[in-house]
């Protein structure tokens, strides 16, 4: 059985590029389009997408709204596909937090490529069998006001011995580091060394994001820190030496 993909975006022109490479997989059917996000949580309910690609700025209801929306009221995955300028990437992080798996940038028509297109499919393929669940942020516990079990749990568990936590990941990897890293107490006692596969041009948004959502400070990979936790640059392969 084919994934099924509901593509919003208020461009006509991107909804046909998107869907254009979407459809060109045998295994991948674009079921519907939206050009809000209104119409966006409309056509979900009805069609009950395996997969969503969402733009950010749009008119009517963003893609930020429609992301919390979906999430709490019918969860899907969601594939945040937004134009590489940094206010919009910021923008991207935050609907990940809001329960979206992934982001990656979209192209003009004339920019795309065939490994673009490869990329966009795989990242359908893969996402769309991740499960999500309901995603409510005002149920959300607050970090200031009541200790989180997480942090309990690697304040008593991670022995000092232990000079470096190394992370990989990978498609998605970007909501699970933010969940993972966000839990982490100030006084973490190991060096973190992440390598995290990402569109090109989204690795500072990804570092500004999880700095600002975290206790303990994240940086780029440069050199040795080992309060920080490091990621690698894009395209970069990483040899740390934290500790």
């Amino acid at each position: 059985m084919s994934i099924q993909v509901l593509v919003v975006d208020d461009s006509a022109v991107a909804r046909g590029i998107i869907s254009k490479f979407l459809n060109s997989d045998p295994d991948i059917d674009v079921v519907g389009t939206a050009k809000d996000g209104r119409e966006a949580i409309d056509v979900a309910t009805q069609l009950k997408p395996d997969l969503i690609t969402m733009d950010i700025n749009m008119p009517v209801m963003d893609g930020l709204a429609t992301t919390e929306h979906i999430m709490a009221y019918q969860p899907t995955p969601i594939l945040v596909v937004s134009s590489l300028v940094k206010s919009e990437v910021d923008l991207a992080f935050r609907a990940m937090s809001l329960g979206a798996l992934d982001a990656m940038e979209k192209l003009s028509f004339d920019q795309f490529s065939a490994k673009d297109a490869g990329e966009l499919v795989r990242k359908v393929k893969l996402l769309s069998q991740v499960p999500v669940v309901t995603h409510l942020e005002g149920k959300r516990r607050t970090r200031s006001t009541e200790p989180s079990t997480a942090q309990d749990y690697v304040s008593s568990s991670v022995k000092a011995e232990f000079q470096v936590v190394a992370i990989g990941s990978s498609t998605g990897g970007p909501k699970a580091l933010y969940k993972v890293l966000s839990e982490l107490p100030a006084d973490f006692p190991c060096g973190i060394a992440v390598v995290q596969h990402i569109s090109e041009g989204f690795t500072s948004g990804l570092v500004e994001w999880l700095d600002r959502t975290s206790h303990v400070r994240i940086k780029e990979a440069e050199a040795s820190d080992r309060q920080a936790i490091a990621l690698k640059p894009d395209f970069v392969d990483a040899h740390s030496n934290l500790g």
